[in-house]
Formats: structure tokens, sequence, C-alpha cells
């Protein structure tokens, strides 16, 4: 039961600290939602206007299909080196970040050693840590595109740009070019994390 406690504990704290110190993790969130938000509006864009121009060429131009397919692959394709570009800049300033966070934990840190008596113990709090921390990066991002997404459309609509008369968004058509995303970013603070509490914590 000890040890069943320590996680628990592990868990709750985790939890709580992210509650009560989310000031401290207000840069981190941020800096991972910039790349969520960029590729979600992007994905989110995209699936409306491929609705509006496959009915355009099918009604007015047939022929044209291939010429603006490949012109979309194009925009695709920069769409994701301008992408890989906010991973690598994430991952920079991340190393940074996520420095300073556990540099300024580090009494913290040493308390939850002396409950755990171990390395696991810790390690687990701050991966649970940085896991809430991409969660809720993942979701901010993501809020904040959809809601950008329906106000260019609004916009495009209101100056009879693009006629659309549905505003309907697809989240779910547009989760799987985003989970990719989201686990680098979980993946990227979870390892920094690690690191630098094996350097700042002195553990066993």
């Amino acid at each position: 039961m000890g040890v069943v406690y320590r996680w628990v504990y592990a868990v709750d704290a985790s939890v709580r600290f992210f509650i009560r110190d989310f000031n401290s993790l207000r840069l981190l969130i941020v800096n991972a939602a910039v790349p969520v938000m960029v590729l979600a509006t992007y994905e989110l864009l995209m699936g409306v206007l491929d609705t509006y121009i496959d009915s355009m060429i099918a009604v007015m131009a047939p022929y044209s299909r291939a010429m603006v397919g490949n012109f979309l692959h194009f925009i695709g394709s920069m769409m994701y080196l301008v992408t890989a570009a906010l991973i690598i800049a994430f991952t920079v300033t991340s190393v940074f970040m996520v420095n300073g966070l556990i540099s300024g934990l580090r009494n913290d840190l040493r308390a939850v050693i002396n409950i755990f008596r171990s390395s696991m113990g810790i390690i687990t709090y701050i991966v649970l840590i940085m896991v809430l921390t991409s969660a809720y990066s993942f979701a901010l991002g993501v809020s904040i595109s959809a809601a950008l997404v329906l106000v260019i459309m609004k916009v495009l609509t209101t100056l009879g740009i693009v006629p659309i008369s549905n505003y309907g968004i697809n989240m779910v058509g547009a989760l799987p070019e985003l989970l990719p995303l989201l686990l680098i970013i979980t993946l990227t603070y979870v390892v920094e994390g690690v690191v630098w509490v094996r350097r700042y914590a002195s553990l066993p």
C-alpha cells in the first residue's frame, strides 16, 4: 500500500502544482500552443475551402481540377515547411524555458525526493506536469485556431469573397494531422524535463 500511496501522491502533487502554479507554466504553454495553433488553423481552413473549391470546380470548370489540386498541394508543402520551422523554434526555446522552470523548482523537487526516496518518484512527478502542460497547450492552440477560422470565414462571406453558407468546421478530420505534433511536443517537454531534473535535483 505504501508504494500505491506514493504514486497517488505523485499524481495528486502534479495536478495540484499545475493548477496552483499555472503562471509558472504560462511560457511553456504558449510556446507549445503556437505551432499547434498554426497547423490547426491551416487544417481547419483548408478543410472548409476544399469543400467549396470542389463544388465550384464541378459546376464551373471541371477541366481545372488538376491545376487547382497542384496549387493546393504546393500550399500544403509550404505549410509543412513552416510547421517544421516552428517545431525547431519550439524545441530550441523550450530548452531554456524548461531549464528555468526546473531550476526554480529545485527546493520543491528535493522535497518530493525525500518523500519517495528514489528517482522514479520525482521523474513521475515532472513527467506528469509536462504531460498536463502539453495537453493544455494542445487544447488552447486548437481552440484559438477554431475561433480564428470561424472569424476568417465570416469576414470572407461578409465581403462576398467566398459565399459559404455553412460555417461548420471538421475538428475530427483535422485531428489525425495534429496528433503527431502533440506527440512531438509532449516527448520534447518530457525528455527535457527529466534531463534538467537529473541535473538540478541531485538524484541518486
